[in-house]
């Protein structure tokens, strides 16, 4: 699918080159851009958001808030909140002001959110999802990708409950539409809300069903965090004691891989996660190992601002 998608794109730009139509040539690098960020490719993108909005803004005609709201979301993967929020915050501002996209405000709030959520601000941002969500209702258009961000953010919240009805009527809308990205975010989001919930039978299924939807191995955003998923499911259904070591050592295995895939990668966001599910997972093994693993990871994200990843390391220790 994202294969031709990126064809697709890449056509489309050759003929707009051809036509003079920079307008249009910004729109299709702003696209292939994001191929590139499910790669993995970050550099690669960055290129070209930066390209696709300096066309923009010299073609006259054409918005540039589409390139940098993209660009801020793949700040926030590589952990770079400050920045991010810089790269968004304008963009909310002129989307409002511009007031001819519903959809781009609304895709605008819904990253300003995600940027808030990693603050550890769950109010603002749950305020900002559901603004975006009023927006895309009045518009008649879809609310399923903020459906599932709101239902991340239950999960966030320590209420997973609240979050199950809202992720799986996403994922029907994104299985009629034949959406297989968002069917694989929507199904990886439906797994961590029935893990938090303790039902691991069905987060194992869950996540079996999102691994065979598509071929990820070249789609290391969509992959790892299901990899991580899988490896949190393991560990959560091994035996006490002794019986059940064996599938703590492969479910970490399993974690210090994506761990490592992540950080080759500039991948900060999922690189975190890992980290605290292998800090999570070795508190069961070694106390004082993971306590440790876990106390260096809040202090680490805190610094950078990633206050809610901090909390969840510091409730872990709590908990255990």
């Amino acid at each position: 699918q994202w294969d031709r998608a990126e064809r697709s794109y890449r056509e489309a730009k050759k003929n707009f080159e051809a036509v003079n139509d920079w307008a249009n040539t910004s729109a299709a690098l702003t696209n292939i851009a994001g191929i590139d960020v499910l790669r993995g490719q970050l550099r690669e993108a960055a290129d070209l958001y930066r390209q696709s909005w300096e066309l923009a803004d010299t073609s006259g005609r054409a918005r540039h808030e589409d390139a940098h709201i993209q660009y801020g979301s793949m700040l926030l993967m590589q952990g770079e909140l400050k920045q991010a929020r810089l790269e968004v915050e304008p963009q909310v501002t002129s989307s409002r002001a511009y007031g001819g996209d519903p959809w781009q405000l609304a895709n605008a709030l819904s990253v300003l959110a995600d940027i808030q959520k990693a603050e550890g601000n769950l109010d603002g941002a749950r305020k900002n999802y559901q603004e975006g969500l009023d927006i895309l209702k009045n518009a008649n258009a879809s609310v399923a990708a903020t459906q599932v961000s709101l239902g991340e953010l239950s999960i966030a919240g320590g209420n997973p409950e609240a979050a199950e009805p809202l992720v799986r009527q996403a994922i029907a809308e994104f299985e009629k539409d034949k959406s297989t990205g968002d069917e694989v975010g929507g199904y990886t989001s439906l797994g961590r809300l029935l893990l938090a919930r303790k039902k691991v039978t069905e987060a194992r299924e869950t996540t079996a069903h999102a691994l065979k939807l598509a071929d990820l191995g070249q789609f290391p955003v969509l992959n790892l965090p299901l990899q991580l998923l899988q490896a949190r499911v393991r560990a959560a259904a091994a035996l006490p004691g002794v019986a059940g070591r064996n599938d703590l050592t492969i479910a970490a295995r399993q974690i210090r891989t994506v761990i490592q895939k992540s950080q080759q990668l500039g991948l900060y966001d999922i690189n975190c996660e890992a980290r605290l599910a292998l800090g999570e997972l070795e508190l069961r093994l070694n106390f004082s190992s993971g306590r440790a693993q876990l106390t260096s990871l809040a202090a680490e994200t805190r610094s950078r601002g990633l206050e809610l990843i901090a909390r969840q390391a510091e409730q872990a220790i709590t908990n255990r």
